[in-house]
């Protein structure tokens, strides 16, 4: 009986962990597919604890032309809590995460927290 308790917690986990998964997916879905279309303000909470308002897009008007990659050995794993855009007032890309926004605006919708 224990065991099989503990079989279940173990089950419970590992769907409570899969639709937690999910719900990043979905999310970042739409903020990405938001982010090809228009330029939008991000507000969001830096790991070092401060504010920082960022003008980004994934939209190709605004993208810079490419360029060579920079080469590097190691690739990294694709994280669905973490978005990469351009943000336009720095001119270079740089990264967000999902759980870290406390604000998320263009000219068609606004939200607040997105997970």
């Amino acid at each position: 009986m224990v065991k099989e308790k503990e079989q279940n917690l173990g089950y419970r986990d590992a769907v409570d962990d899969f639709v937690e998964q999910m719900k990043y997916d979905v999310v970042k879905d739409n903020v990405v597919e938001a982010l090809k279309e228009e330029v939008a303000t991000v507000t969001f909470t830096k790991k070092d604890g401060t504010e920082r308002v960022m003008m980004c897009t994934l939209n190709p008007a605004y993208l810079p032309e490419a360029t060579t990659p920079k080469t590097t050995t190691a690739t990294r794993k694709p994280n669905n809590k973490v978005v990469v855009a351009y943000d336009i007032e720095k001119e270079a890309f740089r990264s967000f995460r999902l759980d870290s926004v406390t604000s998320f605006e263009t000219d068609t919708q606004s939200s607040g927290p997105l997970v």
